[in-house]
C-alpha cells in the first residue's frame, strides 16, 4: 500500500480472482457500505452482474482520495476507467460532527485508540452529515459503452471497496474528506476548546486559593449546554457582495514624491481582492480565485492606473491589439476579474438559472414588443438593437453594446437581467424596458408555490428496452415533413422557475402558474412567432433571427443533415456541446432534451436521439412522472449533480408518445428542497400548418 502525498490518496493492489464466496465485506462498516450501496443502486440485475465481475480479479489497483475511488477495470481486450464519486463534507460539517461525537465518551475514546466505533453512526445522524453513500450522493462514471448504469464495472467496486473497508475502516472519513491522522487531531482539538471553556472558573481576581482542591467536583450535566447551543446555533449569512471602489482619481501631484504613489492601488487590489474571496464563500465559484496571471494583471493596471502614460505603455507592450486591452481594462472597470472572464469566456449556465432570466426580461419589456432574443450559452443577444446581455459565473449580468463590430461592456452588473439593461436601453433612448418606467408591460400572474412531490428513485433495469419503444413509436412518427413555406407548430401548457417573489418568505421557491404557450417556426428557423398571454407582449412576439444553425440552435432543415446512427450523433453532439454546462454528460442529455419540446425533427433522427441518450452515463428510467398537463407517464431520466435537479423527459406508458418534461429537485441546494418541482412542460399539440399565427384546423390567423 503506497500513500500520495499531499492529497491524501491512498494506492490500494489489486484483487486477486476469487472463486465464490461472498461478494459483500464481513465487517460492521463493510456490511453497512454494501447495504447503503444497494440502496442507491436497488435493482438487483446490476448488483448481481457488480458481484460476480467483483470476483473476476479483473478490476486492477484501487485509490481511494477525498470524495472519490478508482480503478483500471479490464473487460476483454479492452482497459476502462471506473471511478465512484462521492460529496466531501465541508469543514461546518466536520466540526458539527466533531462536536457531537465529543457528547459521546466511549466513542471519543475509541476514535483516539485508533479505532471506528459502530456507534459513531449515532454521532453522524445527530450531526445531519452522511458518511454512508445515499441517494443523490453517490454516482458512477465509466468510459465501457454498457447501457447499464451503473454497470458491473462500477458495482464489483462499489463491492472490493466492502473489502477494504474489512480491513480500514477509516476509508470510510478519507472519502469523505479527511485522513485518519487529521480528523483524530481534529477531534482532540475540539476537546481541548472544550477543556479550555470548562476550566474557567469564577475568582475574584484579587483572591488566591491556599491549597488545591483535593476532589474535582461532579460537573451537573447541564453545565457545558450553552456552550452546546452556541456550537449548534446555525452559521451567520455572510453579508451581501459590496460594490466595487470607484476608480482612483489621480493627484496632480504624487504623494510620496514618485511618479505614482502605490498605496492607494495596493488598497483597492485589497478591496477588490476580498471581494472575490466573499463570492468564493457565498457559493460562486468551486474554489478560491488563483493569483492573477500576467495578463490579468497587465488589465488590472491598465483599468486602474490614474496615469495614462502607464496604460499607454502597457497597450504597447502588451503583445495584443491595443484594442483587446482597451475592451479588457473596460470590463475589469465594471466587474474586476469576473468581468473579464464574462469578455473572454463563453460557458452555458444551467437550465433554471436561464428559465427565471427569460421571466425577468419577459415581464419587464413594454407592452408593444419584446425584441427576439439569440440564446448563445451566457450570451443574449437583443436583435436590431445592438445590446446583449452576458451571465457571469458570479451570478451577475453583464451589459454590451455593439460597437464598430466589437462588444464593448456598457454599464455595469446586476443580479436582474431586466435592471442591467436598463442604463444601456436609456442611453440607446429605448422606452421598452417598463424597468425604466416603472410600467408593467401587461398584467402578469403572480407567481405560486413550487409543488412537492415524492422522488421515484430512477433504474437502468429496463433502460434499453423502454428506449427501444419509444425510439420505434418515434419512428413512425405521422407529422409530415414541412414545405419551406410552412410553419411547424406547437402549443404547450408550461410553467418555468421565477425570480418574482410576491411571500416575505424567500425559504419558498416559486414558479409561474401553468400556462398556455404557443410557438410557430420556419423550417430554416428564421422566421418565428410566439404566443404566451401575460408573459409576452399582448400578440404575441417575433422570433425572426438570421443566426446560423448548429446543435445548440437548430432548425428543422439543419436537423435533417444530422446522422441518424446513434452512435455518430451521440459523438457530434459531445463535440458540439464541448465546454458548455456543467459537464459534457449533462450537457448532451440537455441538448437532446431541447429538441423535444418547441421543435419537429425527422422521424428517423428522433428514434437515434433516443438511442443516442440511452448511451449517456447517468441516464435511468423513473416509472411514475406527471407532465403540466397531469398526463402520468414513465420517464428517462438524469441527475445533474452539480445544480442537484433531475431532468425528466415523460412518454405515454401505452403508446410511448412524448408528453413533456419536468425538472425535480433531488438533493437540496441554494434553499430548493427535494422534492421540488422547478420546471414542468406537457405539449398539447404539434403539427405543420400553412401560415404564421395559423393553428391546426382553422383557415385564419391566431387573433
Amino acid at each position: 500500500m503506497s500513500e500520495a502525498q499531499g492529497s491524501g490518496a491512498r494506492g490500494f493492489p489489486a484483487f486477486a480472482a476469487r472463486r465464490g464466496g461472498r461478494a459483500r465485506g464481513q465487517s460492521f462498516w463493510a456490511a453497512q457500505w454494501a447495504g447503503a450501496v444497494e440502496d442507491v443502486w436497488p435493482e438487483e440485475g446490476p448488483l448481481k452482474k457488480g458481484r460476480s465481475f467483483a470476483r473476476t480479479g479483473r478490476i486492477g489497483p484501487i485509490t481511494v482520495s477525498p470524495g472519490r475511488v478508482a480503478a483500471e477495470v479490464y473487460g476483454g481486450e479492452e482497459t476502462y476507467t471506473t471511478r465512484l464519486t462521492l460529496t466531501v463534507l465541508d469543514d461546518d460539517a466536520w466540526d458539527l460532527l466533531w462536536e457531537k461525537t465529543a457528547d459521546r465518551p466511549a466513542e471519543t475514546e475509541a476514535l483516539l485508540a485508533g479505532d471506528l466505533p459502530e456507534d459513531l453512526l449515532e454521532a453522524v445522524e445527530d450531526a445531519r452529515v452522511r458518511m454512508l453513500p445515499g441517494y443523490g450522493d453517490l454516482d458512477a462514471d465509466c468510459d465501457c459503452d454498457g447501457l447499464d448504469h451503473p454497470c458491473p464495472h462500477a458495482t464489483g467496486l462499489a463491492y472490493q471497496l466492502s473489502w477494504l473497508l474489512d480491513t480500514d475502516p477509516w476509508l470510510l472519513l478519507l472519502i469523505r474528506g479527511r485522513v485518519a491522522d487529521e480528523a483524530v487531531e481534529e477531534l482532540k482539538s475540539t476537546l481541548l476548546l472544550r477543556a479550555l471553556a470548562d476550566g474557567e472558573e469564577e475568582n475574584d481576581p484579587g483572591e488566591t486559593e491556599t491549597e488545591p482542591a483535593t476532589t474535582a467536583p461532579t460537573p451537573d450535566p447541564g453545565t457545558y449546554a450553552a456552550q452546546r447551543a452556541a456550537y449548534a446555533r446555525p452559521v451567520t449569512p455572510l453579508p451581501a457582495l459590496p460594490s466595487l471602489p470607484e476608480p482612483l482619481a489621480a493627484p496632480e501631484e504624487p504623494l510620496t514624491g514618485i511618479e505614482a504613489d502605490p498605496l492607494d492601488r495596493l488598497a483597492a487590489d485589497a478591496a477588490l481582492r476580498a471581494r472575490e474571496l466573499l463570492a468564493y464563500a457565498q457559493g460562486f465559484g468551486t474554489a478560491p480565485p488563483e493569483p492573477l496571471d500576467v495578463w490579468q494583471d497587465t488589465v488590472r493596471l491598465a483599468a486602474t492606473h490614474p496615469d495614462p502614460r502607464v496604460a499607454e505603455r502597457l497597450r504597447t507592450g502588451c503583445g495584443r491589439p491595443g484594442e483587446d486591452l482597451d475592451r479588457a481594462a473596460a470590463a475589469w472597470r465594471t466587474g474586476g476579474r469576473a468581468a473579464l472572464d464574462v469578455l473572454e469566456r463563453l460557458w452555458t449556465p444551467p437550465e433554471q438559472q436561464t428559465a427565471r432570466a427569460r421571466t425577468a426580461l419577459a415581464t419587464a419589456w413594454e407592452a408593444d414588443e419584446l425584441p427576439p432574443v439569440t440564446v448563445d450559452g451566457n450570451h443574449w443577444t437583443l436583435t436590431g438593437r445592438d445590446l446583449q446581455l452576458r451571465l457571469g459565473r458570479d451570478g451577475r449580468w453583464y451589459p454590451y453594446r455593439r460597437r464598430d463590430g466589437l462588444w464593448w461592456p456598457a454599464g455595469p452588473p446586476s443580479t436582474d437581467p431586466a435592471e442591467a439593461l436598463a442604463e444601456p436601453c436609456a442611453l440607446s433612448g429605448s422606452t421598452h424596458m417598463s424597468a425604466i418606467s416603472g410600467v408593467p408591460a401587461s398584467p402578469t400572474p403572480p407567481p405560486v408555490e413550487a409543488p412537492i412531490v415524492r422522488i421515484e428513485p430512477g433504474s437502468t433495469a429496463q433502460l434499453a428496452a423502454t428506449v427501444e419503444r419509444i425510439a420505434a413509436a418515434a419512428s413512425v412518427d405521422d407529422t409530415h415533413e414541412p414545405d419551406p413555406d410552412q410553419y411547424i407548430y406547437v402549443k404547450s401548457k408550461v410553467s418555468y422557475l421565477t425570480v418574482s417573489h410576491t411571500d416575505t418568505d424567500r425559504s419558498k421557491t416559486l414558479v409561474q402558474p401553468p400556462h398556455i404557450r404557443e410557438v410557430w417556426l420556419s423550417p430554416d428557423g428564421k422566421q418565428g412567432w410566439l404566443e404566451e398571454p401575460g408573459y409576452r407582449s399582448e400578440g404575441g412576439v417575433t422570433l425572426d433571427s438570421d443566426t446560423e444553425r448548429d446543435v445548440n440552435s437548430p432548425s428543422y432543415v439543419y436537423l435533417q443533415t444530422l446522422p441518424t446512427d446513434p452512435d455518430t450523433l451521440l459523438k457530434k453532439i459531445y463535440e458540439e456541446t464541448e465546454g458548455r454546462g456543467n459537464s459534457p454528460d449533462q450537457q448532451a442529455f440537455t441538448t437532446v432534451g431541447d429538441l423535444l419540446d418547441e421543435q419537429l425533427a425527422p422521424a428517423k433522427l428522433n428514434a437515434a436521439l433516443y438511442r443516442a441518450a440511452a448511451r449517456i452515463p447517468g441516464v435511468v428510467v423513473v416509472e411514475h412522472v406527471k407532465d403540466a398537463a397531469g398526463r402520468e407517464g414513465i420517464a428517462l431520466a438524469r441527475v445533474d449533480q452539480q445544480s442537484g435537479d433531475r431532468t425528466e423527459w415523460i412518454f405515454d406508458r401505452r403508446t410511448y408518445a412524448y408528453l413533456g418534461s419536468r425538472a425535480v429537485q433531488v438533493k437540496e441546494a441554494n434553499g430548493i428542497k427535494p422534492g421540488t418541482v422547478l420546471e414542468n412542460t406537457a405539449v398539447l399539440e404539434r403539427a405543420v400548418v400553412d401560415a404564421q399565427k395559423q393553428r391546426p384546423g382553422a383557415q385564419g390567423t391566431a387573433t
